[in-house]
């Protein structure tokens, strides 16, 4: 069993809500002195992480001493918040709660902790989310921020509503997001590199389905397929039906329909945006993302964008791209996954023996400098069952600039797009 420490460590200094004092910590006792160590404690029982009670904003609620000890422990849900203005209805509906006692929401506020920002901006639940929450058969909710409502809030409907369902609240939690495990830290660059139709965009489309079902906003950046070439692909993975049939197969059969009303149900609920502009520079790249405020940006591919000059070389434009793409990602403490075009030499390759490296990035030396992280993509020979059936596919995690390198096998469901390790 793993244990996780989620609280902060009660100090003199620390922070507190607006108009509560700070606690103070005075030595009563030492042992040179009394033979013994004691501290003193003055502080409001709602400091550090803590746990309102219904009592705590109803006149009839219940105290936390009134509740079985059964009351404060059971299996938890961590919600994706980062990113987000706003926990919406659509965002806690893109998990699977059943079966949870408690959902607690991971914004990233923790690490605001000490600061002046740590009071204002965080995302809170919008009135149909917690309307939704409270008619879950839920112990309690916990966030990593100072409040269930805004600072400034005199009615604090969130609080109201969930401690009006029995729920408890715990306040002020830290590290959430150790528990989530996986993804892209933020403010890095992150290279998926690849020959021509052997999953590259299928993989791209699947992290970024992945970083939306977990609640982060994601900003798709197409300049290859279409938009809705986009869409039909990801409601095939959502909804297991082929995305193929979506773009040209005409008549659906039931069963067919079925599955694509299934997938287009839970893409509509998902937090997508894609570019719908052919040509495009980091410019304007900058001013969408501002726009949008992405959690993660999504590129498909490097070599399509626009020069920053018109008189660049494709090289020197692959290689000024680049790290204008490494300088947002850090302007905007996001990750920017971009997807890139292997050289000649291995693109031409079709027999499945040779496997690419980082010398193969086509056009620029400077990808893999400026990347954080390079993934290759690799489709070993392996006998064919005929066409729909699945393939292999090799994960190359050729540089991680923050941690091991290594490679995982996959399979790649093309009928669907989907990526299974």
């Amino acid at each position: 069993m793993t244990v996780h420490e989620l609280t902060h460590t009660i100090r003199n200094d620390m922070p507190v809500y607006p108009g509560t004092e700070q606690p103070r910590l005075t030595t009563a006792c030492t042992i040179d002195q009394c033979g013994y160590r004691e501290t003193l404690l003055h502080m409001f029982s709602h400091t550090g992480t803590h746990m309102d009670a219904p009592a705590h904003m109803l006149r009839d609620g219940t105290a936390l001493d009134r509740y079985d000890a059964a009351k404060f422990a059971g299996p938890a849900v961590v919600v994706d918040c980062r990113g987000q203005r706003a926990i919406t209805l659509s965002l806690l509906q893109s998990y699977d709660l059943n079966g949870a006692d408690f959902v607690l929401f991971c914004t990233g506020w923790d690490k605001k902790w000490g600061t002046p920002d740590y009071y204002e901006g965080f995302p809170c639940l919008t009135a149909e989310a917690a309307a939704y929450l409270a008619g879950l058969p839920l112990k309690g909710v916990g966030e990593d921020t100072i409040s269930l409502d805004p600072c400034d809030s005199v009615d604090f409907p969130n609080h109201m509503t969930l401690l009006g369902a029995d729920f408890v609240n715990t306040e002020n939690l830290k590290g959430l997001d150790k528990l989530l495990g996986g993804g892209y830290i933020n403010s890095g660059l992150h290279v998926i590199g690849a020959r021509p139709a052997i999953g590259k965009s299928a993989l791209a489309l699947q992290i970024a389905l992945n970083a939306a079902k977990a609640g982060t906003r994601v900003l798709y950046i197409s300049l290859e397929m279409d938009p809705a070439d986009c869409t039909a692909r990801l409601v095939g993975n959502l909804g297991g039906g082929s995305a193929a049939r979506y773009m040209f197969g005409g008549q659906l059969s039931e069963e067919e329909y079925r599955r694509f009303a299934s997938g287009m149900s839970q893409l509509s609920r998902l937090p997508i945006v894609f570019n719908r502009r052919s040509g495009i520079n980091i410019r304007q790249i900058e001013a969408l993302c501002f726009r949008e405020k992405p959690g993660l940006l999504v590129i498909d591919h490097l070599g399509l964008l626009e020069p920053p000059e018109k008189r660049l070389s494709l090289y020197e434009a692959t290689t000024r791209n680049s790290r204008a793409l490494k300088l947002l990602a850090m302007r905007l403490d996001i990750p920017i996954l971009c997807l890139c075009q292997l050289n000649r030499a291995a693109a031409s390759d079709r027999s499945g023996e040779f496997r690419a490296t980082m010398a193969n990035l086509r056009e620029s030396g400077a990808i893999e400098q400026d990347a954080d992280t390079v993934c290759l993509l690799h489709d070993p020979p392996c006998e064919s069952n005929g066409a729909g059936t699945p393939s292999l596919l090799e994960l190359w995690l050729d540089k991680n600039r923050r941690g091991p390198c290594g490679h995982v096998d996959a399979t790649f469901y093309k009928a669907t797009g989907r990526i299974v390790c």
